[in-house]
């Protein structure tokens, strides 16, 4: 049988926003667009926008895909808001 034999405080510890930022966790859709723009996927969607159902036209008016990549977040942030995996509040998005 494991037992947990850390101190009282650790679970606290490890549930702190100070933690949880050094753990790599995302707090706000700013930081994933960030984290996004290290992945593979990123790359790929750059190097080959058509294969990810990106007009050329969007490619050529925002070249970091700022607008995708905030899109891409925010739907996955519902999804899985609505498993009841994470909440997510998004201050400028209106719910129909």
């Amino acid at each position: 049988m494991l037992c947990y034999q850390g101190s009282e405080e650790e679970p606290k510890r490890l549930n702190s926003p100070r933690y949880m930022h050094r753990a790599g966790t995302v707090t706000n859709v700013k930081e994933a667009c960030a984290w996004l723009s290290y992945t593979y996927l990123f790359v790929r969607m750059l190097k080959n926008p058509l294969s990810y159902g990106i007009p050329w036209e969007e490619l050529a008016a925002d070249q970091r895909l700022d607008g995708r990549r905030k899109q891409l977040i925010t739907d996955a942030a519902r999804k899985l808001e609505k498993c009841g995996h994470s909440p997510f509040a998004c201050r400028h998005c209106r719910r129909g």
